[in-house]
C-alpha cells in the first residue's frame, strides 16, 4: 500500500508545505512508498514534491488531501480519485478579513469553504491540526473526525543565528516579537497599539514584525501610516525572513506578542516554546488549544494592560521563569514520536473501516432511553429548528418534551406539526428550575437532557451523551456550546469556584469532582444531561434559583453526592442566545436575579464553611463590578449603563445573601 500527500501547492517555508514535508519522511520511515504531489511547487523545495499530473491513481491507495484554501479543480481532482481519501484540514481564514485588500484571496477563501462541503461527502477520515478545526469539520458535516497536531522536525532549529541580524540588534532593548505573514487576520495593528503603550513604559524597546507582506500591500499601508501617526519608532518590518534569519529574530525576542483573531493552528507559538520564549496572546480560534493551559491567554484587547503585562514578564523572573516552564512542559505534547503515533493511528484506522463492525462499550441492544427537554417562551421559529435537528439525531431511543411558557406567539401552531412530541403548558411562567422539573416529572426516560430553544444538536448530540454514562458513578454529561454559526466556543469543560465564579472554556477536562474541592465540574444548561434518579435523589432544580446557575446548582448537589459530572468533546450543541425575558440584549440581562443566584448558590452549598458568609460573596460581587468596569472602560456600555448594572448586582446581592441565610436557619432549626 502506498500513501500519498496532495497539495494544491507546495510553497517554500509554509507550515502547510512543512506539515507536509515532514509527514512525508514520517510515512517513509514508516516503511510506506510515498510522494507527495502539488499543481505547483516552489523550487527551493522541488526536491520533495512531483508535479500533480504524474500522480497515478489507485483503490488500494491511501491519498492525504491538505486543505488551507479554494483547491478548485484540485479539489475536483481528489474528489473523483478512487484512492481511499484523508482529508487534513488546516483552517481557511474567513474571507472578510481580506475585503478591500486582496480580491484574489477574498475569492479563494470564500470558495474554500464551499469545496469543504463537498468534500465531507468523499472523504473516509477528516483530521484537523487542532481540536478548533476539527470542530470546524464536524459543523461542516464530516463524521468521522480527529485531531492531528503540525509535526515539525524542532533539530532544524539548532542552526546558527543570522549574523548581520545578531551584530545589528546587539544591545540593550527589549524586543517583542511576532512571526506571520502581514495579514489582516494577523491584526498587526493591535501589536503595534500595545507597542505603542510599553513604548512609554520602556523608552528602550523594539517590534519585529517577521513575515512576508506579499499581496498585502494596501495592508502594509495601512500598518505603516499606523505606525506613523503614533510617532512611533523602532517597528521592524522585516519582509520575508530565511530560516536563520527568523532563528535570529528567535533568539533575540524577549517576548512572542500574538494579537491574531484567526489561526488553525498558529506554528510560531511552538517555535516561541522551543526558544523559551514567554508568550502572551489573544483567546482566538485555535490559540487557546495550542497553548492548552500554558502562556498567558488574554480575553480582552486592553492594549495598556498588556503593556503592563509584558512589563511585568520583564521585570519578575519568578513568573517569567514559571510561564516557560509551563510553556516547556505542553511543548512535549507535540513531540515527534507523540504526533507520529497518532499518524499510524489514523492509517490503521482508515484500514480498519468497512472491514469490521466497531461497538461502543454500551452496546446498541440495551441503549438507554432519553427524554429530551426543552423549556420554551414565545420563541416560535427557533423552537422548530432545534425540533428538527432532533429528528436528525443518530440515537434514535430517546422521546421530546416541550414545557411551554405560556408562549402567546405561534408556538402552538408549530407544536400542532410534531404530534409525536409531549406537551406540558405553564398557566404563567414560574422560572426555568420550575419548568425544567415540570418536564422532568412528565419524563419516561433514564437520562433527561436539556436543550434550549434557541439551540440545535448536533447529529450525533445524544449518542455521545449516552455513551457518558458507560461508568455508573456519572451521574451527568454535558458536552461544549458553539455560538450558532461554530466559530467560537460560548462554553467547554466549565467549572466553578466556591464563591459562585465561573471558569468555561477550557482545552483539558478538569478532574474536579472532588465534593471537598476548592473547585467542581458543572455543564451548560443548553447542553446538559442527568440520570432522572440522581435528580430525584438530589432534590431536582431548585425553584428559588429561576435563571442562571440552575444547571450549575444541580451539578454541585450530584458531585456533593458522591457523583461524578463529565465533558464529552464530542457532544456539540450549537446556541444562538436569542433575546427573551431574561435576555434582552448583551448587556440589558436580569442582572439582580443574577446576582441573587451567585450568592445563594454559595451560601446554600456551601453553608458550613465560614468563608460562605463573608469572603465568598464579596469576592462574587467585586468580581462582576470590576468586569463591567472593563466592559465600560472599553466603551461598551455608557456610563448611566454601568451605574444601572451596578445598582442591580448591588440589589440581587442583597437579596441573595438574605435567602442563603434564611434558607440555612430553616435548615439549621430543621436538623438538616
Amino acid at each position: 500500500m502506498k500513501i500519498h500527500q496532495i497539495l494544491p501547492a507546495l510553497s517554500y517555508g509554509d507550515a502547510v508545505s512543512n506539515d507536509a514535508i515532514e509527514i512525508r519522511h514520517a510515512l517513509r520511515r514508516m516503511g510506506y512508498s510515498s510522494d507527495i504531489f502539488a499543481k505547483y511547487i516552489h523550487p527551493k523545495v522541488s526536491k520533495f514534491a512531483k508535479h500533480l499530473n504524474q500522480y497515478k491513481k489507485n483503490a488500494s491507495n491511501i491519498v492525504i488531501y491538505h486543505f488551507s484554501v479554494a483547491g478548485s479543480d484540485v479539489t475536483e481532482f481528489v474528489k473523483t480519485l478512487p484512492d481511499v481519501k484523508i482529508l487534513k484540514y488546516h483552517n481557511i481564514t474567513p474571507h472578510h478579513f481580506f475585503n478591500n485588500i486582496n480580491d484574489e484571496l477574498y475569492n479563494l477563501c470564500r470558495n474554500g469553504r464551499e469545496e469543504l462541503k463537498i468534500l465531507s461527502k468523499t472523504v473516509k477520515l477528516a483530521i484537523g491540526d487542532s481540536e478548533y478545526n476539527k470542530n470546524e469539520l464536524l459543523f461542516y458535516g464530516f463524521n468521522n473526525t480527529g485531531v492531528l497536531p503540525v509535526l515539525i522536525d524542532y533539530s532544524k532549529y539548532n542552526l546558527t543565528p543570522n549574523k548581520k541580524i545578531m551584530e545589528k540588534y546587539d544591545d540593550d532593548y527589549i524586543n517583542l516579537l511576532f512571526i506571520g505573514r502581514v495579514s489582516p487576520n494577523k491584526k498587526q495593528e493591535d501589536l503595534i497599539k500595545v507597542f505603542y503603550y510599553y513604548k512609554k513604559i520602556n523608552p528602550k524597546s523594539r517590534l519585529y514584525l517577521v513575515g512576508s507582506y506579499r499581496g498585502m500591500e494596501k495592508y502594509l499601508a495601512q500598518l505603516q501610516e499606523l505606525v506613523s501617526r503614533l510617532n512611533l519608532t523602532d517597528v521592524v518590518f522585516t519582509g520575508h525572513a530565511t530560516f536563520d534569519e527568523m532563528i535570529a529574530y528567535y533568539s533575540l525576542a524577549d517576548v512572542f506578542l500574538c494579537m491574531s483573531e484567526h489561526e488553525g493552528f498558529c506554528v510560531p507559538l511552538l517555535e516561541s516554546m522551543y526558544f523559551n520564549i514567554p508568550i502572551i496572546a489573544y483567546n482566538s480560534t485555535a490559540i487557546p488549544y495550542t497553548l492548552a493551559n500554558c502562556g498567558i491567554l488574554v480575553n480582552e484587547k486592553y492594549y495598556d494592560e498588556i503593556a503592563e503585562m509584558i512589563n511585568l514578564l520583564m521585570n519578575d523572573s519568578k513568573l517569567r521563569k514559571k510561564i516557560v516552564e509551563g510553556q516547556n512542559e505542553r511543548l512535549k505534547d507535540f513531540e515527534r514520536q507523540e504526533i507520529e503515533g497518532e499518524l499510524k493511528n489514523y492509517i490503521h484506522q482508515v484500514n480498519s473501516i468497512g472491514k469490521k463492525k466497531i461497538f461502543l462499550k454500551n452496546d446498541y441492544d440495551r441503549l438507554s432511553f432519553v427524554s429530551v427537554v426543552i423549556c420554551t417562551y414565545n420563541r416560535a421559529k427557533y423552537l422548530k429548528r432545534c425540533i428538527e435537528s432532533l429528528k436528525k439525531q443518530t440515537y434514535h431511543n430517546f422521546e421530546i418534551i416541550v414545557v411551554n411558557g405560556p408562549s402567546t406567539d405561534e408556538t402552538n401552531q408549530v407544536l400542532e406539526g410534531y404530534r409525536e412530541i409531549k406537551v406540558v403548558t405553564q398557566e404563567k411562567l414560574n422560572g426555568l428550575s420550575f419548568a425544567r422539573n415540570l418536564g422532568i416529572e412528565a419524563s419516561n426516560g433514564e437520562i433527561i437532557a436539556f436543550i434550549d430553544d434557541d439551540a440545535k444538536a448536533d447529529e450525533n448530540w445524544i449518542k455521545y451523551l449516552v455513551e457518558g454514562y458507560i461508568d455508573d458513578s456519572v451521574g451527568g454529561v454535558g458536552g461544549p456550546v458553539f455560538d450558532i454559526t461554530g466559530k467560537w466556543y460560548q462554553f467547554r469543560n466549565g467549572y466553578i469556584s466556591k464563591a459562585g465564579i465561573p471558569s468555561f472554556i477550557h482545552e483539558n477536562d478538569f478532574n474536579y469532582n472532588d465534593p471537598k474541592g476548592s473547585f467542581l465540574n458543572y455543564i451548560m444548561g443548553t447542553n446538559s444531561s442527568f440520570r432522572k434518579s440522581i435528580l430525584y435523589e438530589v432534590g431536582l432544580f431548585d425553584k428559588n434559583i429561576k435563571y442562571y446557575l440552575d444547571e450549575t446548582d444541580v451539578c454541585v448537589r450530584v458531585i456533593k453526592s458522591g457523583y461524578k459530572i463529565k465533558h464529552i468533546n464530542n457532544a456539540i450543541v450549537f446556541h444562538e442566545m436569542i433575546e427573551g425575558h431574561n435576555r434582552k440584549s448583551r448587556y440589558d440581562l436580569n442582572w439582580s436575579e443574577i446576582m441573587k443566584n451567585i450568592i445563594y448558590f454559595t451560601l446554600k452549598n456551601f453553608r458550613g464553611e465560614f468563608s460562605s458568609y463573608v469572603f465568598r460573596p464579596t469576592k462574587s460581587l467585586f468580581w462582576w463590578l470590576e468586569n463591567f468596569y472593563h466592559t465600560y472602560r472599553n466603551k461598551d456600555i455608557s456610563l448611566k449603563q454601568l451605574f444601572d448594572i451596578y445598582l442591580k448586582l448591588v440589589r440581587g446581592a442583597i437579596k441573595g445573601y438574605t435567602c442563603g441565610v434564611v434558607l440555612n436557619t430553616y435548615n439549621f432549626y430543621k436538623g438538616t
